[in-house]
């Protein structure tokens, strides 16, 4: 167990872009706008929300508001 929590870094965000209905709450929530709207479409035809790196700092904000549990963040 210990092996995973080291092998997941601090503040990462993973987006399920499949479940994504490319509302963009999450992208308004975010303090440090890290999160943002793929070009390409997912299988509903929308665009779905994408991490786009950088220094999360794990506030789970964008997690909290997605109203299809799309995202996780890991701390």
């Amino acid at each position: 167990m210990e092996k995973l929590a080291k092998a997941i870094e601090r503040g990462k965000i993973v987006i399920r872009p499949e479940s994504c209905k490319g509302c963009g709450l999450c992208i308004g929530a975010c303090p440090k706008g890290l999160i943002g709207l793929d070009k390409s479409l997912n299988s509903r035809g929308v665009p779905p929300a994408y991490f786009k790196g950088g220094e999360c700092t794990g506030c789970a904000l964008c997690a909290q508001i997605c109203p299809d549990y799309c995202i996780e963040v890991y701390k």
